[in-house]
């Protein structure tokens, strides 16, 4: 059964669950995946007879890594924060 269409003059809402999934699935996962297919895009253009700008792409490549780290962790504790936190106010606790 489809939902009725929206009536003139009424105001979408989302809840703060609905704002916290979208931060953690279409925010952070989209940089996550970005950032983790430059990484390996990185490390495929490494080649053995580049040396001379290796060690350029060496360090920042070794940033690279350390922000996707960070990104995935931001996703881990934000999804803990909706499933854990946010899930409890709403089934009641015991």
């Amino acid at each position: 059964m489809l939902p009725e269409r929206q009536k003139e003059g009424e105001v979408m809402v989302i809840t703060w669950r609905e704002l916290w999934t979208v931060i953690h699935g279409m925010g952070l996962g989209s940089l996550f995946f970005i950032a983790f297919s430059g990484i390996l895009v990185a490390l495929w253009s490494l080649h053995p007879e580049r040396v001379a700008a290796a060690e350029q792409r060496v360090r920042q490549l070794g940033f690279a890594i350390w922000t996707t780290a960070l990104i995935l962790w931001a996703t881990v504790i934000t999804r803990t924060y909706c499933l854990y936190l946010v899930q409890g106010e709403t089934t009641g606790r015991s």
